[in-house]
């Protein structure tokens, strides 16, 4: 199943301390909404998705040599899981939005 992703990095943002940080994070949101992933099930709200392999993809696609040492920089503000909070569905796709500011219980 195609999906696409819109995430509200709400928590990331508030840890950026640095420009590069910024940016780096506003490239993987213009990757995830600018993207169509395919996607194994349908996400219902209140799941979670996990971006791990995305973030992956995306690092291999703009930091071809240095992927993992940009994985590691997003580490520091970034979640690997988003929580479903809304799910659309369309003819062709499902459009998802997702955050990271979810509490673990």
């Amino acid at each position: 199943m195609k999906i696409k992703i819109s995430p509200d990095f709400e928590l990331g943002q508030s840890l950026l301390k640095t420009e590069e940080q910024k940016k780096l994070l506003d490239s993987l949101y213009e990757y995830c909404t600018g993207t169509f992933f395919n996607y194994p099930a349908f996400p219902r709200n209140g799941e979670f998705i996990d971006i791990e392999d995305i973030m992956w993809e995306w690092a291999k696609k703009y930091h071809k040599d240095s992927a993992s040492e940009m994985l590691n920089k997003l580490w520091l503000f970034v979640r690997n899981e988003l929580s479903v909070h809304e799910v659309t569905h369309y003819r062709s796709y499902i459009s998802i939005s997702c955050t990271d500011m979810y509490r673990i219980v």
